[in-house]
């Protein structure tokens, strides 16, 4: 797919910079979206395979006693041989749970391998049962995303659930982005919300991006 990139209007009131940004953001996630789609189910399992595999052999997974994991929607990148790691090497694994009606995102406890689970809005699963985690035990969390980019930044759903739950200064977690090769573009337009990454994995590399740790470790 051709590189695309937000190019400013110069505007000074920002406002067409933003109509500019987020017209972007969506035609890229239309494309992505197409993407995805057209992949088999073999492709997938394959890719999903091997990104999860890069993925528990980084030391920052290696390292975490808490994880925080998602748990995949239909067509998005499947993170269950991660969650199998993170269960046999005895970690403590935490999943996403959105809470509709204020619009946030809490980290929830997943129990064991085979929890009972719920399916809510668009597909999203949490545990029957949701017990909090607190922001302050969890040592990585694993983002899922539409699109990533060579500079640390995500494009997701739009919703902003995963930008606002990373800039809570209690999480002070390393952030990991996982996704498919294919969602990996050279550049994504950017906004003032937008948490970057750490790291990201995917099923053919393992980018690091020292300068958001950098960020990450000394905020001033």
């Amino acid at each position: 797919m051709p590189s695309r990139t937000f190019a400013p209007t110069g505007n000074h009131d920002g406002k067409p910079d933003i109509m500019a940004r987020k017209a972007e953001k969506a035609a890229l996630r239309k494309s992505l979206r197409d993407q995805l789609a057209a992949l088999s189910q073999a492709d997938l399992a394959a890719a999903s395979h091997a990104a999860c595999r890069r993925l528990c052999r980084t030391d920052d997974f290696a390292a975490a006693r808490t994880v925080m994991l998602f748990l995949s929607l239909p067509g998005e990148i499947d993170t269950a041989l991660a969650l199998d790691h993170a269960f046999a090497a005895g970690k403590t694994v935490a999943v996403p749970s959105v809470h509709w009606d204020r619009l946030t995102m809490d980290a929830v406890l997943l129990p064991a391998r085979e929890a009972p689970l719920e399916t809510g809005r668009y597909g999203l699963r949490t545990p029957t049962a949701p017990q909090p985690v607190l922001l302050e035990q969890i040592d990585l969390v694993v983002i899922p995303g539409l699109a990533f980019d060579r500079t640390g930044h995500r494009l997701g759903r739009g919703a902003g659930f995963y930008d606002a739950f990373l800039a809570q200064p209690h999480l002070q977690a390393t952030r990991c982005g996982l996704g498919l090769h294919l969602q990996l573009l050279p550049q994504l337009p950017v906004g003032p919300k937008d948490v970057p990454l750490h790291l990201l994995v995917t099923d053919k590399t393992v980018l690091y991006f020292q300068k958001n740790r950098e960020k990450h470790r000394d905020p001033c």
